[in-house]
């Protein structure tokens, strides 16, 4: 486990289910990748992970929002990425390319199945 500098705080950084439930809770949407393509999500995702890695942490979402850091953020988000990696046990980057590759392979069966 991975700890980085967050708001003057050390936070741990991991990524297991509750991190994800955390993710989810908050959100209201399923984790998916193409989540964390937006802003809102990228800050959804470090607020789960310090949620559920360091429940006494007294970051807030607000705070996150108004006084972290762009450094600060991309060294957490960094951390999370590499955390999520070693859960899954296989590369987001190549995830995401698999799940690209899916939707285009879907996309051509509908496509000739409806000429």
């Amino acid at each position: 486990m991975e700890a980085v500098k967050l708001l003057g705080e050390d936070v741990k950084i991991g990524f297991n289910m509750a991190c994800q439930i955390a993710f989810e809770k908050m959100t209201g949407r399923i984790f998916d990748f193409e989540e964390l393509k937006s802003a809102e999500g990228q800050a959804a995702l470090v607020m789960s992970v310090i949620l559920a890695m360091n429940p006494d942490s007294g970051i807030t979402m607000e705070r996150i929002l108004t006084e972290a850091k762009a450094k600060e953020l991309t060294d957490a988000r960094v951390a999370i990425y590499k955390a999520i990696e070693d859960w899954c046990e296989i590369p987001v980057v190549e995830q995401q390319l698999e799940e690209e590759e899916q939707t285009e392979k879907e996309d051509a069966g509908i496509a000739r199945e409806n000429p």
